[in-house]
């Protein structure tokens, strides 16, 4: 929701069926993208995984900076070309919106992915002390709380405002042409919701 409006006043989106609008985004749209994002990051976490299990340590957290930005590319061009064939949905440079369009849209994974893979394993631990815990309860004292998983799903989604704010202010839009659309309007409607 509250990030939507970067993909209309930096890569130029815009959808054109007939549908209620809330934030300028079809509602449909809202049910759609948490499979989406369901999708992601369940198949980065089982890479991740992968990359816990085969590493050491020290060679995961490095094979891990290479590895995080590159899933964070393909999962936003993965999204990028198949919503490309959906005949409402628009923008206006199809090779831009994949090249440069989809390393913007990568910025949203960037700090997801990692916290959910925290989540999910302990990124410190040798793959024998992996194994070793694999055969133990899940309720180790390092699993997370629900306290824990809002902070730090607060926190990534803070994380994720900037990095579109600072390319926003530091790159502008996509395509010469675009004008970058101010955050709020003043019209005297509400000014999220659309009918």
């Amino acid at each position: 929701y509250f990030m939507t409006h970067y993909f209309y006043s930096v890569l130029g989106a815009r959808y054109t069926f007939d549908t209620y609008w809330f934030n300028n985004v079809p509602i449909p749209c809202y049910i759609a993208t948490q499979a989406y994002f369901c999708l992601y990051h369940a198949a980065s976490t089982v890479v991740l995984r992968r990359l816990t299990f085969s590493l050491t340590p020290r060679a995961c957290r490095i094979a891990a900076f290479f590895l995080v930005p590159a899933l964070c590319y393909i999962a936003a061009l993965f999204e990028t070309t198949s919503i490309a064939w959906f005949p409402h949905y628009d923008f206006p440079d199809r090779r831009a919106m994949y090249i440069i369009g989809s390393a913007f849209y990568g910025m949203y994974f960037l700090p997801t992915f990692p916290v959910l893979w925290a989540m999910d394993e302990d990124p410190l631990l040798s793959p024998e002390q992996r194994r070793e815990a694999k055969g133990e309860s899940r309720s180790k004292p390092q699993r997370w709380t629900s306290i824990e998983v809002a902070a730090a799903a607060l926190a990534s989604g803070m994380l994720v405002i900037f990095l579109l704010d600072f390319w926003r202010l530091g790159f502008g839009a996509l395509h010469e042409g675009q004008e970058v659309a101010p955050l709020a309007e003043a019209s005297g409607k509400v000014p999220f919701v659309q009918f």
